[in-house]
């Protein structure tokens, strides 16, 4: 890529209130002017923000391949290109994924390793069980933000003569959506025992029961 297509550092945020935040070369910890929230985690912040900038990077190089010729010679050298920068984005955000990260970026990094792992698993640079994985976390997260939202609907008063039968609405797709994220959330979890996981991970929003662990 030529500098005018240069991706700009993804910001660093404040774990507890997402606020942005600078620093300086060679700081490790940051105090949150925003909310007094200690950073002490500044290596995962910024393995995050490599992995961030390697995958739209390699999203950029990759894309510039005609889909219908990306298995073609002419284009091994991109395809290799956007490959290897998939790998550093896989490793990165491994890597990041070690210390809390904000809620926000733990969404990102999700998308992003199930969209990677998709194509690793066409060529073999991850198991099936491991795609799977980042899948099923990606329908997690969906299926928990969708029911959040319908939580949020069904606190607030409906207006309207139809209200009624929106709540009604709401209130059956909340089941199906709880009874969804049940299904998906032992699955992760056998999957996760399969796997046998060394290296724990904070891929999934803690609880005191669980905590999502992550190991390549």
């Amino acid at each position: 890529m030529n500098s005018d297509d240069e991706i700009h550092p993804a910001p660093l945020v404040c774990p507890r209130c997402d606020q942005e935040f600078e620093y300086v070369e060679g700081q490790w910890e940051y105090t949150c002017q925003n909310c007094g929230y200690r950073i002490d985690n500044l290596r995962a912040q910024f393995a995050y923000s490599r992995g961030y900038d390697a995958f739209f990077a390699g999203q950029r190089v990759y894309m510039e391949i005609p889909p219908s010729r990306r298995s073609r010679l002419a284009y091994a050298e991109q395809a290799h290109e956007a490959i290897q920068l998939y790998t550093q984005t896989y490793t990165a955000l491994q890597e990041a994924l070690q210390a809390t990260l904000a809620d926000s970026q733990r969404y990102k990094i999700i998308e992003i390793m199930a969209s990677i792992a998709n194509l690793f698993i066409q060529t073999g640079l991850v198991s099936p069980l491991e795609s799977n994985y980042w899948t099923s976390l990606m329908i997690e997260q969906v299926n928990r933000e969708e029911c959040d939202d319908l939580k949020q609907k069904l606190s607030q008063p409906t207006p309207g003569i139809l209200g009624p039968l929106a709540r009604l609405r709401w209130r059956l797709r909340k089941r199906q959506l709880e009874k969804a994220v049940d299904r998906v959330d032992r699955k992760i979890k056998l999957i996760e025992q399969n796997i046998a996981f060394v290296t724990p991970l904070r891929v999934r929003k803690e609880t005191p029961n669980r905590m999502g662990s992550y190991h390549g």
